[in-house]
This record gives C-alpha cells, structure tokens and sequence, in this order.
C-alpha cells in the first residue's frame, strides 16, 4: 500500500516537473514574440537577469562602503529602505532611475547616486537575444547607535 502511495506521489512530481518546463517554454515563446514585435520593448521576467559587473556582492559592499548617509536622516533618526526602479538598458546603461519607496530625508537622492556610481551593468537576455530590463533594488540606511 505504502509502495503505491510513493509511486504516485513520484508520477506526480514527475508530471509536475516537465508541465512547468512546457509553461516555461510557452512563456519564452511568448516573450521572444513580444520582442520581435517591439525590439525597444521592457521586461521584468527574462532566461537571464542583468546583473552588476562584478555581481550583487561586490555592488553592495561597494554601497556600505559609498554611502553617504543624509545628515537630515540622522538628525531625524530616519532609518529603512529605499527601492529603487530603474531599466538596465541593452548596452548595460542604467536609465529611468526613480525611488517607488522612500523613507524620506535625501535617503531616495543618496540611493539613486550609489546606483548610478556603481557603474553599468551586464544586460539581460531572452533566449540569447539582449533585451531591456526593469529591475529593483532595496538600498538600506540603518543607523549605528
């Protein structure tokens, strides 16, 4: 009994397995439509992300190191996130850097400045053809006692 209980659960994953890859490939499908469509077109979900040269740990060791924290905040004692959304353009240029949620006190100003000192980044990918991508960052200000 136990044996048929395992087998199934087994059938089971395994259908659940390559069902997801079918989606997966019918949403690549899709995207690689929209792209040839509109080549100047944004995506969030793509096969490959863009990311930082040097990669997401060296971008924010590069942050704890830069950052500047607004003397308006301190004095405030403002601390948190801030995201920042920006588009990783094809050439791996960052545009359309704005702040979607802030804490307020020039913490927005100084996240987008590290953003953008940081440098360019690697560009994203659909199915080997570089595409745009909207990303978001979390910059966080905390203060030390």
């Amino acid at each position: 009994m136990i044996a048929y209980i395992f087998f199934g659960a087994f059938i089971t994953l395994i259908f659940l397995f390559f069902f997801a890859r079918y989606r997966r490939e019918k949403w690549l499908d899709s995207q690689e439509q929209e792209l040839e469509r509109n080549p100047e077109a944004i995506f969030t979900i793509v096969s490959k992300n863009a990311e930082p040269i040097g990669g997401l740990k060296e971008m924010y060791q590069f942050f704890k190191a830069n950052l500047h924290y607004p003397e308006q905040a301190k004095e405030e004692g403002i601390a948190g996130r801030v995201y920042i959304e920006f588009i990783v353009e094809k050439d791996g240029v960052l545009s359309n850097l704005y702040a979607i949620r802030t804490i307020g006190a020039g913490c927005e100003e100084e996240a987008i400045r590290l953003i953008q000192a940081y440098g360019s980044w690697t560009p994203a990918e659909i199915r080997g053809k570089i595409v745009r991508q909207r990303m978001i960052i979390p910059i966080i200000f905390k203060l030390k006692n």
